[in-house]
């Protein structure tokens, strides 16, 4: 059997939480609630623009990765605002994918650029697919529901868990780089996404230097998150 990448493995645990929350649904008889309130994101595609079908697909490949990985934050720490930016984003996805849907299929003249867009098609059907799955799991949370406390300690056992936190007005990383960061805390981690005002810095590159009210969403091993999360409130 071959190994699970990192990204099935998320997959995997996603189709767990919502299997389970759909079966707390269906034993409370729950109906399903949306959200699509909160303030505006500014994130850089723009759909009404000239699509570039290379740069958009990736962003709905990244997206769809940021977007799994808040979701289980939202549901690990009970996190209603990171549950709204889920489905933000999500929505933001939908519209990606649709524009990369319609710029392709205006593209298709023949039998062969058929063949040749079928790749770009799986590929945006799958990461929304992804996206439309963490929406439900970030739906946990909105509904006011809480996750089996066996199951949140299996999440939180994982090699990899989701942190989360707000660099304060003392943190010992305010002002250095991610390059200068990762020397001095010591331990290894990801930086999934920095929020700062409204929008979302995905994937920030080692030059990005954290500032003062920063929310910071950090990927690594249970220790290294914890460390992180130290040095980023804790007064130098």
């Amino acid at each position: 059997m071959e190994e699970e990448t990192s990204m099935q493995l998320r997959v995997r645990k996603a189709q767990l939480v919502i299997k389970a929350e759909n079966n707390a649904l269906i034993r409370e008889g729950c109906s399903c609630v949306s959200y699509r309130g909160g303030p505006p994101l500014r994130l850089e595609s723009n759909v009404t623009q000239p699509l570039n079908v290379r740069a958009a697909l990736k962003e709905i490949i990244d997206l769809s990765g940021l977007i799994l990985d808040l979701s289980f934050a939202s549901v690990i720490y009970d996190n209603t605002e990171l549950a709204k930016e889920v489905l933000d984003l999500e929505s933001h996805v939908d519209e990606l994918t649709n524009a990369v849907t319609t710029h392709m299929s205006l593209a298709i003249r023949d039998k062969d650029d058929a063949s040749e867009s079928l790749p770009v098609f799986k590929a945006a059907n799958v990461a929304d697919q992804i996206s439309d799955a963490a929406a439900e799991i970030a739906k946990i949370v909105l509904r006011g529901m809480s996750l089996d406390t066996r199951l949140r300690e299996s999440l939180m056992e994982s090699d990899e868990i989701v942190g989360i936190f707000r660099i304060s007005r003392e943190s010992r990383l305010a002002g250095h780089s991610l390059e200068n960061s990762r020397i001095f805390v010591g331990v290894g981690f990801d930086i999934i996404a920095v929020k700062r005002d409204f929008q979302w810095i995905i994937n920030p590159p080692d030059e990005f230097e954290f500032q003062t009210t920063d929310v910071v969403v950090t990927r690594g091993s249970a220790d290294a998150v914890k460390i992180l999360r130290a040095f980023g409130e804790e007064p130098k």
